[in-house]
């Protein structure tokens, strides 16, 4: 979301998530796309730590439920290949997360 909101505009990346969540679940998509091109480059090199810039994602910007549909599963995906390569995955998202504590926990990410 966090590139998203960039792109689109925070006001008009909110509205969009209301109005039209297909399309923004489609920008989405091709955004987690490049940056797994560009997690794969970084984390071939010796990394200890790879950061997930997430200031957006929380629930004063998007739902619960868009949360939970749109990009928990690609999260998911972003921390598994970090993990895969032996790094530890940090998330950075500071506000509006106590609706989604249920949701991180459900991924046991941290390992």
């Amino acid at each position: 979301m966090d590139m998203a909101d960039w792109l689109c505009g925070m006001q008009n990346l909110m509205f969009l998530a209301m109005d039209q969540p297909g399309m923004v679940v489609d920008l989405l998509e091709m955004i987690h796309v490049w940056n797994m091109q560009r997690m794969e480059l970084v984390l071939s090199a010796p990394v200890d730590l790879y950061i997930r810039r997430a200031w957006y994602e929380g629930c004063d910007f998007i739902t619960p439920g868009f949360f939970r549909s749109a990009v928990l599963p690609r999260l998911k995906i972003e921390a598994e290949l970090t993990h895969a390569h032996g790094a530890k995955f940090g998330y950075i998202c500071s506000s509006g997360t106590q609706p989604l504590l249920d949701a991180y926990l459900e991924q046991a990410w941290t390992y």
